[in-house]
């Protein structure tokens, strides 16, 4: 709070005044696409059969970004609005990974 900061994913303290951070705010759930980048490694150096696309999700209300998977077919362009695909409800366990990936938003 004392640097009116929000962040999302949330933080136990505030990365930049290092104060104590205990209030959730809701954010989203729409965002903006910040920036991408296009994965044709896996993390073990193998090739992927498919590319990877990763990006930097600023959801609305948020100050800080998410890395998250971009899935769409289409080629994603920079400040797009996102809305996330999230996993059936039985599927899912209070994870960031109960979101699929983002996609961009219908209106």
């Amino acid at each position: 709070e004392s640097c009116g900061l929000t962040y999302c994913p949330a933080r136990l303290f505030c990365e930049r005044c290092f104060s104590q951070l205990e209030a959730d705010t809701v954010v989203g759930p729409t965002g903006r696409l910040e920036a991408f980048t296009i994965g044709y490694v896996g993390v073990e150096g193998e090739p992927l059969d498919e590319p990877v696309v990763l990006g930097l999700i600023r959801l609305e209300g948020a100050d800080t970004v998410l890395v998250h998977y971009f899935i769409d077919g289409e080629a994603p362009e920079v400040g797009q609005p996102v809305e996330p695909v999230l996993k059936q409800k039985r599927y899912r366990t209070g994870s960031i990974l109960d979101i699929k990936g983002f996609r961009p938003a219908t209106d």
